[in-house]
């Protein structure tokens, strides 16, 4: 194409300066644009309207029809009269009608000259860049109106354009219809943008000033992150008309670019690297390989982050990355790959042996050093592979869901408010913080992994497996650190139902049943956690914090009343509890036992055959019986199955409906809740729910199969 001789008249607007880090940089103004059209080339190719009669035809035609339009008739008149918007256009001081004269002439030549643009490119393999730059040079020739009205004929030229592609039997469907949506685009009114670069601005500015320059991995790229990217993209260079469109950045673009950008710079700029260089000296081998490895593979997966705030986002994005960084620095120098801490180790056996040496002694058996050693040796040996040997870490057994059955579940999003106050609180009046520095995680690092648990499942109340998995490789995690360990699962799992006990969520609020779920899970695991800990951890001064915090729980409460039981110790009443019809006691034998329920046990028994190992675990139907009828004398513990509360619930109801004094019936059913480790709150706002449930299958089947062995045993 010949240089296009081009006459634009701008006319600025509202002039505001904008600032960088405290200094002008550029200005910003609104501009209103005039220019007339100008006449185009034909492109050269095998057909030549030239020689086409038909061409040359439909040439004459709308020639006449455009000369026709812009000289006016008797009934409309001519441009620029021929509507208000062009009207406008006299009013200008550089408008010239003398300008537009030639413009009927050159808008037939224009649509001639495409229809032949496009049946010379239209089977080439680079056809859509050949017709829509040709057609894009064509619609600048148009020129621009300042007040947003449409160039003269430019509506005409779009729509004989689209006639001619669309009615073009000899153009392939697929192309046709790629063409058209790019017509389409000119033809669908444009909502009016304008870049705020003050905003931009701002945008990346908080970006530059939370980047860590000041460290030395980052200092020497500074220089080049200090000018301002404004441009998003660019097109190709139109071959006809040499123009090239910049797209600026948007807001939301530039954060994405940005957070990219982050990710880039963090992935490349490591301390992986600087091992590799040589710049990280005398870690342990072996230690060094996974460690790196390990390394490797998150910088692979690389920092991103989806937080609705974009500064949070790049702080997200930067806490992420310094603690892989600080880790990976500590890791470097550990002689072991997982060191055992010991301030709160499971209990040993040292002292029980030696009892039982002397006991076995005492029956006449000698102790043989030799097969001592033996013995010693395969427990050592036992031990190196599983410290808690000869028993199993607590969580060994929990296993994760399929994630993507999530997305099958159909969970709705809700809203779920809560915090950790009240739980921090706590962790101060008994000097837990104390035991955690001791432990070496602190308060501070306590509490971050609470704070990033329940942020995730304040995020992700539609993907409830995803949470449970997600606080499943929490816990199981701490598997690896047998004693400290178990004291940071405990007070995870704690802070947890502390964080669900205050929460906004009510009785019929949406995702109030998603909320008890997840909460009654994680009580499953906290009563697993702390029973092993109970169980086997030696109680001294190191363990008097958690000991006393673990007391005015519901699960300590409980383990109180069981290791009373277990050892023959008091009640609160003094009494001596013995275990209704297996403890080889009775009331006569001791006035102030508890006098138990007194449910027959045919009863328990259908009862036990219609829960065991569904509503309860597996238990012993003996075992079951007593703790039943005398809860609060029970060796044992239900402990009742994932899922299944709602039904407990309603079977203690039903139970308690035998008992005929409410004064009995209070007291038996107070003892049975505080034997599961259940408020009695929760079970006074919860245990009609399966009673009134006429659309849950499980809860309808259990009630019709609980009320037969109910109506049963009555009749007996």
């Amino acid at each position: 194409m010949k240089n296009i001789n081009r006459n634009i008249s701008v006319f600025p607007s509202n002039v505001t300066t904008i600032n960088f880090c405290g200094k002008p940089i550029m200005w910003q103004m609104d501009c209103r644009i005039y220019e007339p059209p100008y006449e185009t080339e034909p492109t050269p190719g095998e057909h030549d309207f030239n020689t086409c009669e038909g061409c040359l035809k439909n040439l004459k035609i709308l020639r006449e029809e455009f000369s026709e339009r812009f000289n006016g008739t008797k009934e409309k008149q001519g441009f620029p009269l021929c509507c208000e918007a062009h009207a406008e256009l006299a009013k200008l001081q550089v408008f010239n009608r003398n300008h537009f004269n030639q413009v009927p002439d050159w808008t037939a030549k224009k649509i001639i000259y495409t229809k032949q643009h496009i049946k010379n490119h239209i089977f080439a393999d680079d056809y859509y860049q050949e017709i829509t730059d040709y057609i894009d040079y064509t619609i600048d020739s148009f020129g621009q109106t300042p007040n947003d009205s449409e160039p003269l004929y430019l509506g005409s030229y779009l729509s004989c354009i689209s006639g001619i592609i669309s009615k073009g039997d000899d153009i392939p469907k697929d192309r046709k219809k790629k063409l058209m949506e790019y017509l389409g685009s000119y033809k669908a009114p444009k909502k009016k943008s304008q870049t705020d670069f003050n905003v931009l601005i701002g945008t990346y500015e908080k970006w530059f000033k939370i980047f860590p320059w000041e460290m030395s991995f980052f200092a020497p790229l500074k220089p080049q992150f200090e000018k301002l990217p404004i441009i998003q993209s660019a097109s190709p260079v139109n071959k006809y008309s040499g123009k090239v469109i910049a797209k600026p950045h948007t807001k939301s673009s530039l954060i994405e670019m940005l957070l990219k950008t982050t990710d880039s710079i963090l992935t490349q700029i490591n301390s992986l690297a600087l091992y590799e260089k040589g710049l990280l000296t005398d870690p342990q081998k072996i230690g060094i390989e996974l460690v790196c490895n390990e390394r490797r593979l998150k910088i692979k997966q690389g920092y991103t982050n989806a937080s609705p705030d974009e500064g949070q986002r790049y702080r997200n994005i930067l806490k992420d990355w310094f603690a892989d960084e600080k880790k990976f620095i500590e890791d470097m120098t550990k002689y072991l790959p997982a060191p055992q801490q010991k301030i709160l180790p499971p209990a040993t056996s040292d002292n029980k042996m030696e009892e039982f040496h002397k006991a076995m002694e005492a029956k006449g058996y000698r102790h043989s050093p030799e097969l001592q050693k033996i013995l010693d040796d395969a427990i050592a040996g036992e031990k190196a592979k599983n410290p808690y040997w000869p028993t199993n870490a607590p969580f060994s057994c929990l296993s994760k869901d399929d994630e993507d059955m999530d997305a099958l579940l159909m969970a709705g999003k809700f809203e779920i408010n809560a915090c950790l106050t009240s739980y921090y609180r706590e962790i101060k009046r008994y000097k837990i913080d104390e035991l955690l520095n001791k432990i070496g995680i602190g308060a501070k690092g306590l509490f971050e992994i609470l704070n990033n648990l329940c942020g995730g499942i304040k995020d992700n109340t539609d993907r409830p497996i995803y949470v449970q998995n997600t606080i499943t490789d929490i816990i199981k995690f701490f598997d690896d650190y047998p004693g400290c360990g178990q004291v940071i699962q405990i007070l995870i799992l704690q802070g947890l139902l502390s964080w669900f006990e205050s929460c906004d969520i009510n009785k019929g609020d949406k995702g109030c049943k998603a909320a008890e779920d997840l909460c009654d899970w994680v009580g499953e695991q906290s009563m697993k956690v702390c029973t092993f800990y109970f169980i086997h951890f030696n109680k001294d001064e190191n363990s008097k914090p958690l000991d006393d915090y673990l007391a005015t729980t519901e699960i300590g409460k409980a383990w109180e009343q069981f290791s009373h039981r277990s050892t023959g110790g008091p009640n609160e009443n003094g009494a001596c509890l013995v275990e209704g019809t297996n403890s080889g006691g009775n009331a006569k034998d001791n006035p102030t036992a508890t006098k138990g329920a007194g449910f027959s046990h045919y009863l328990l028994s259908d009862i036990h055959k219609l829960c065991n190992d569904k509503l309860f675990v597996q238990m012993e139907v003996n075992v079951f019986q007593s703790i039943i009828n005398n809860p609060q004398t029970a060796n044992h513990i239900i402990q009742i199955k994932h899922g299944e509360k709602a039904r407990a619930y309603h079977l203690i109801y039903k139970l308690g409906t035998f008992i005929s004094s409410p004064d009995e019936c209070r007291s038996w059913r107070t003892s049975l809740l505080t034997h599961l480790g259940i408020k009695e709150s929760t079970y006074n706002s919860k245990y009609k729910e399966v009673e009134n449930d006429d659309l849950n299958d499980k809860n309808i089947s259990f009630k019709s199969d609980l009320d037969a062995v109910l109506n049963k045993n009555t009749q007996n």
